[in-house]
This record gives C-alpha cells, sequence and structure tokens, in this order.
C-alpha cells in the first residue's frame, strides 16, 4: 500500500519506525516529526499506527490529545530508543508545543524536587528517539504567531502537507487500519535483531 504514487509522505512517516532505533548512533536526542493537514481521512492516525504496530500494539502505545505533557515525558523515557506517537496535537497551547519541541531534542524528561525533601527527584526518563505527531494545524504556524522569535523550536520539529491519497476512502482506512490492530511486533523483533548482528 504504501509504495503506491500518491503516499510519499506516508512512506516518510513510516520509515520513522525504523530510524528511531538508528538515533544511539547519533550525537543527536530526538527530533519531532508532525503530520499536517486540516482535511479529514488523509491518513495521518494511521501511519501512526503502522509506526507503533512494528514493536507493539498500537492501541495501548499511542498517545491521545487529552494526555498530559508528564505523561508524554514519561513515555518517551520508557520507549527510550523506540518510536513514539502523539495523534492529535492541534489544541496544544503554544507554549506546551515549545516545551515539548525542546524537550524532544534536549533527551530527557525535567528535572523536579521531591515534595518532602529538599532534594531532586532521580530522573531515569531520558531518550533517542524520533517523535511522529500530527495536527490539524501547522505547529510552526502556531509557534510564530505566540512568539517573536520561534527559531529555536523551529529547528526542532519537521512538517509533512498530508494529502488524502486516491484511494484512502473510509472502508478502506479502517481495513488498513484492522489489520494493523491484529498483527503487530513481528517487524521489530526481526529488525532490532538485524541491528544487533
Amino acid at each position: 500500500v504504501l509504495g503506491r504514487p500518491g503516499w510519499e509522505y506516508h512512506q516518510i512517516g513510516a520509515l520513522i519506525a525504523f530510524g528511531a532505533p538508528l538515533m544511539a548512533f547519533t550525537a543527536e536526542n530526538g527530533m519531532m516529526f508532525n503530520f499536517v493537514s486540516s482535511d479529514p481521512g488523509t491518513g495521518k492516525t494511521l501511519v501512526q499506527h503502522f509506526i507503533n504496530s512494528i514493536y507493539g500494539n498500537s492501541k495501548q502505545t499511542i498517545l491521545r490529545k487529552n494526555d498530559t505533557l508528564n505523561a508524554r515525558y514519561d513515555r518517551m523515557g520508557v520507549h527510550c530508543n523506540l518510536p513514539i506517537c502523539f495523534d492529535e496535537l492541534t489544541n496544544l497551547s503554544a507554549a506546551d508545543t515549545s516545551e515539548l519541541a525542546y524537550s524532544v531534542s534536549e533527551g530527557r524528561a525535567k528535572n523536579r524536587m521531591e515534595a518532602s525533601a529538599n532534594k531532586e527527584r532521580v530522573n531515569n526518563a531520558w531518550w533517542q528517539t524520533l517523535v511522529a505527531v500530527s495536527s490539524n494545524a501547522s505547529l510552526a504556524d502556531k509557534l510564530t504567531v505566540s512568539k517573536s522569535t520561534a527559531d529555536a523550536e523551529l529547528h526542532r520539529i519537521m512538517e509533512f502537507p498530508f494529502q488524502k491519497p486516491e484511494e484512502l476512502d473510509p472502508d478502506f482506512a479502517q481495513e488498513l487500519a484492522t489489520i494493523l490492530f491484529n498483527n503487530f511486533g513481528h517487524a521489530g523483533d526481526i529488525y532490532i535483531k538485524a541491528i544487533v548482528r
């Protein structure tokens, strides 16, 4: 399906699944890729399910719009070198979008103090990975409108304008999603073993 003409951005998105573990061999900690389109049914979420299905159950691993920033940081720390997907960041505030962009590229969650003592909590949440997000509007536009200079954040987000492939009607999309929901975790095992070798 992904090899068909018109699915080029979906192909790039899918390759995030295989590129993320290779981040451990680079000097970079992370990069955020935004699949953006104001049109419904373009396959933004479908590609995220593909990415997640390489290593596990996408229904359980994809993060949704109501998940908190702290939950997102925790999940990145758990995934470490595996890809992570945040679906639907359209309603995320400009300040939170900025914070997320910085954090993804910094490779660790924010340090915090313990509530009951004057000492820092142990922070085990670190990563070197690729993060795929989706939104109905440009995150770059959101950042540039909200502050006078957003160059630092803009260097941390790459946006792909998704267009609906001709054959991607709702029935076909549901059929593909069902396949991913019922068949997952196989390719990641083979791929990681090949990388280790």
